[in-house]
């Protein structure tokens, strides 16, 4: 990921996005409504960038490679928390730009029920909305990784607590 990516300028936050007039009720008038765009086609960031180590070949038979694999797991969690919070960034703005364009949306809306200016306010953002979903659940899978790599520090603290342990018998 990079820095560019990590902090967008000010004007990627939807302040200037312009959202289009119109839609399903503009002044009482039906408008077409054309297909739902296509999502995105996803990537797994969380595990292209890792080796996760879990093939079963560390052997925590001395604490020089018990200590070594707690190390590695150290940058691995450092590195995670990067990647974490970077992605609940970008997910943050992108809620932002959907909420903001949405009210936008809304207002511009005239004719029929509130109900049916609500629904094509939401056609309008359907692709920021889509946006943010992804966004989200790329900072979701990256708290998961957090966890699971959390996960395997403590036991290697455990693991180590125990040679430490057995070598003082």
């Amino acid at each position: 990921m990079s820095a560019a990516s990590e902090f967008p300028a000010d004007e990627d936050l939807g302040r200037d996005r312009r959202v289009p007039r119109g839609g399903p009720v503009a002044g009482g008038k039906p408008a077409t409504i054309t297909d739902a765009p296509n999502l995105p086609n996803w990537h797994d960031p969380s595990l292209q960038d890792d080796e996760d180590g879990a093939d079963g070949s560390i052997d925590y038979t001395d604490l020089t490679t018990v200590t070594h694999d707690l190390m590695r797991q150290r940058v691995r969690l450092n590195r995670t928390r990067r990647r974490m919070r970077a992605a609940a960034r970008e997910a943050t703005e992108a809620r932002l730009r959907y909420h903001r364009a949405l009210r936008r949306a809304l207002v511009q809306q005239s004719g029929g029920s509130a109900e049916m200016r609500r629904a094509a306010a939401e056609l309008m953002c359907e692709e920021l909305e889509a946006d943010m979903v992804m966004k989200q659940q790329v900072a979701d899978e990256y708290s998961s990784l957090f966890r699971s790599v959390r996960d395997d520090i403590d036991n290697a603290k455990t693991a180590s607590y125990n040679l430490r342990t057995l070598t003082q018998i």
